[in-house]
C-alpha cells in the first residue's frame, strides 16, 4: 500500500471513529400528544419536553405555535426541570414564548419544561411547531447550542360523543399546597430602572404552577408584577408584602420591613421621653441650686 492510501485511509478511520463517539451540539425540544382520544370541548393537558441530548444545559428560549380552532386556557410551570424564568411562558396570538433556566444543569431525556392546557373548540386538527429553539451549556460560558425540534405534531379533534373531560380542573382541584418559601431582595443597579430601588423575587410551586406575583406597600393598593417590582416609595419606608399565587389560588406571603413609619414614630417616642427626663432632671438642677441660695 502506498504512502498516500495509508494515510487516506487512516484519516477517514480517524473521521469515521469521531464521528461515532463525539456528541452533537444540540438539544432537542419537542411536543407530546395527549393520551386518549380528543374530542371538541374537551380540556386536555399538552408537554413541551426537552432532551439534552448528552449535553448539561443551564437556559433554554423557544416558541411553541399552536395552530387550529382551539384555545390556550392555561400554562403551569410546576413540575418543570426550570425554576428561573425571564420570560415566563407567555401564551399571546397562539404562540407561546419562554426563557426558563436553573441555577444548577439540566441533564437527560424526556425532562418537562412545561404544560399547556388547550380547549378545540370544533372538530378537525390542532398542530404544534416549535420554533427558534436555542440552549445553553451549563459550561460557565453559556456557550450557545441551537436546538433542534421534531416534525409538526397534529392532535386530531373528533365529533363529541361522550362527556368531555377537563384535565385542568382535575389538576387545579388537586393543588392544595402553597407555593414553596421565598425571599425578597432589594437593591439599586445604575443600568436597571434608572437606579432606582427595585425587589427582586423568585418561588416555585409543585403543584399547578406560579400564576403571578403581587406586591403591596404600605398605604398602596395591590400590583401584580412579574419576579421585580420598582418601590413607589424610594425612601424605603414602609411594610411591602410580596404574595406568590399559583395556578389553583394557593398563596404565600412574605414580608419586607424597612425603616417603616412605625419605626420611625417609635424613634420619635424615644426621643421625645429623653427630652422630658432631660428637662426632669434640669428642674430639680435649678430647684436644688434656688434652695441653696435661699438658705
Amino acid at each position: 500500500m502506498s504512502l498516500f492510501k495509508k494515510i487516506f485511509t487512516s484519516s477517514l478511520l480517524a473521521i469515521i471513529f469521531l464521528s461515532l463517539f463525539t456528541r452533537a451540539d444540540a438539544a432537542l425540544v419537542y411536543i407530546e400528544k395527549p393520551a386518549g382520544v380528543v374530542q371538541a370541548g374537551d380540556t386536555v393537558i399538552v408537554k413541551v419536553l426537552l432532551d439534552t441530548e448528552g449535553e448539561e444545559i443551564n437556559t433554554l428560549e423557544g416558541v411553541v405555535d399552536v395552530r387550529g380552532d382551539v384555545s390556550i386556557d392555561s400554562i403551569q410551570t410546576g413540575s418543570s426541570i426550570f425554576s428561573l424564568w425571564t420570560l415566563f411562558p407567555v401564551a399571546k396570538n397562539q404562540q407561546i414564548s419562554f426563557t426558563g433556566g436553573t441555577p444548577s444543569s439540566a441533564f437527560g431525556g424526556k425532562l418537562q419544561v412545561f404544560t399547556f392546557a388547550i380547549t378545540p373548540r370544533t372538530t378537525g386538527t390542532v398542530s404544534f411547531d416549535v420554533s427558534q429553539a436555542v440552549a445553553y451549556r451549563a459550561d460557565g460560558q453559556g456557550t450557545r447550542i441551537k436546538a433542534s425540534s421534531q416534525k409538526t405534531m397534529t392532535l386530531p379533534v373528533v365529533v363529541k360523543l361522550a362527556d368531555t373531560r377537563n384535565e385542568l380542573s382535575e389538576i387545579l382541584k388537586s393543588d392544595v399546597t402553597s407555593p414553596r418559601k421565598f425571599t425578597v431582595e432589594y437593591a439599586r443597579d445604575p443600568s436597571l430602572y434608572n437606579g432606582k430601588v427595585f425587589l427582586s423575587f423568585n418561588t416555585t410551586d409543585a403543584g399547578s404552577g406560579i400564576m403571578q406575583y403581587e406586591v403591596v406597600e404600605e398605604g398602596k393598593s395591590s400590583v401584580v408584577v412579574g419576579n421585580t417590582y420598582v418601590l413607589k416609595n424610594q425612601d424605603l419606608v414602609g411594610d411591602i408584602v410580596v404574595t406568590a399565587v399559583d395556578q389553583a389560588g394557593n398563596r404565600r406571603s412574605e414580608h419586607v420591613m424597612f425603616g417603616t413609619q412605625k419605626a420611625s414614630l417609635y424613634g420619635s417616642i424615644v426621643i421625645l421621653v429623653m427630652l422630658l427626663l432631660c428637662a426632669l432632671v434640669l428642674s430639680r438642677w435649678f430647684k436644688r441650686k434656688r434652695d441653696e441660695k435661699i438658705q
